[in-house]
């Protein structure tokens, strides 16, 4: 059949009629094998000429945090396990960290204390009186991790590692009147002990620093009494029912008076750990810890 061609104004040409010659299932075939065919050539993994493949030569891929990130996310407890398991796994870096630790204020060990105090009574077991035995065996390991910890600010604020005495006696005087009056009173054997031992190697500690301190210059005595520290004293004899009466007595001498001996037997004696107590085979005068 002919067919008839005519022009249209824009140009175009009306496309021109011819007879099939394919049956409509046959053409519907081939056009569904060509589909398929043009899909698997533009997704298939092998197709060299695949446009896709050319994006995946910068792939992302995951990496570990920085550290400064990952610190970020700790929090107090999980870094101190990091930090104690650095130093048992490498004990050369010790040194390291003490160089770069900021220094320990009087403050910041006081308040560690105070929580240490109020752990304890919040492990207290309820409506049990701390006369009982069994109140103090509930928290007993608490009341060994306080001891410990006191015997090791102590430590920290003597000479050598401190010289500043202001900063030993305000150490002494934050403990004495802001952590220890707070600890509930155990009747058991075991926490008398460690109570009375703590008040007389305080109470040598403290006769010490004062003696020490006079007699570097015998003008010191008048620092120390223009200080309120004879006001603080009398305060804590007050708590402690005057045990630390001679610290009090070294105040009220006169400059250049004679200044009497350091009490000896206990100033070496400033380790409160629970292997050195006489209840558990110990013996008082091998305590650790001097100055």
């Amino acid at each position: 059949m002919s067919s008839l061609q005519t022009s249209f104004p824009w140009g175009f040409k009306k496309a021109v009629i011819s007879k099939p010659t394919k049956n409509k299932r046959k053409i519907q075939e081939d056009i569904d094998t060509l589909g398929d065919a043009k899909s698997r050539t533009k997704f298939h993994p092998n197709n060299s000429n695949s446009t896709s493949r050319k994006h995946r030569t910068h792939a992302i891929v995951g990496t570990k945090l920085p550290l400064n990130t990952l610190i970020e996310t700790l929090d107090h407890e999980s870094l101190q396990k990091l930090v104690k398991s650095l130093v048992e796994q490498r004990p050369d870096v010790q040194e390291a960290l003490y160089n770069a630790a900021p220094k320990v204020t009087v403050q910041v060990c006081i308040d560690k204390l105070t929580d240490k105090v109020e752990n304890i009574k919040c492990n207290l077991p309820y409506k049990v009186d701390t006369e009982c035995d069994y109140t103090y065996l509930r928290v007993k390991a608490l009341v060994h991790e306080f001891f410990q910890a006191l015997s090791d600010y102590m430590l920290n604020f003597l000479p050598p590692q401190e010289y500043d005495v202001s900063k030993s006696i305000e150490f002494l005087n934050g403990f004495l009147l802001k952590v220890l009056l707070k600890m509930p009173m155990f009747s058991h054997m075991e926490f008398k002990y460690y109570y009375k031992l703590t008040l007389e190697k305080l109470n040598t500690v403290y006769v010490n620093l004062i003696t020490d301190f006079i007699q570097q210059k015998p003008t010191n005595i008048l620092l120390l009494k223009d200080s309120d520290l004879a006001e603080k004293l009398l305060e804590i004899n007050k708590h402690y029912e005057g045990y630390f009466e001679q610290v009090s007595q070294l105040l009220s001498q006169d400059e250049g008076s004679d200044i009497p001996e350091r009490l000896q037997g206990l100033s070496n004696l400033l380790n409160f750990s629970s292997e050195n107590n006489p209840l558990n085979g110990g013996v008082v005068s091998s305590v650790k810890g001097s100055w």
